[in-house]
């Protein structure tokens, strides 16, 4: 479910990835809630200063944006491992191997 701040900030994104950044967006943001509600603070765009999305993110590989997403989770959770693990729905060992 979407909180109605979340609805309007993704009605409100110019979203230069079209419906790949937006179902993107909503994956994570998926990732990030924690009682089945996307709120506001759920919505990550790559630039939230402008909407739109950097150059020098273009070039990440996918390896190097799965170390950001888990970096940003583990913080996020206190580097609690087990609970960022199950929340990715990946095993505790594909984090620390993802992080080297």
């Amino acid at each position: 479910m979407l909180s109605e701040e979340a609805t309007k900030k993704l009605i409100a994104y110019h979203y230069p990835g079209n419906i790949r950044e937006l179902k993107s967006i909503i994956d994570l943001a998926c990732v990030l809630t924690d009682n089945g509600t996307i709120e506001s603070e759920h919505i990550i765009f790559n630039d939230l200063s402008n909407g739109h999305v950097e150059m020098s993110d273009l070039d990440l590989t996918l390896k190097d944006r799965n170390k950001r997403l888990i970096e940003n989770m583990l913080d996020r959770h206190n580097n609690n491992v087990r609970l960022v693990a199950k929340k990715l729905g990946i095993g505790k060992s594909t984090i620390y191997r993802l992080l080297k």
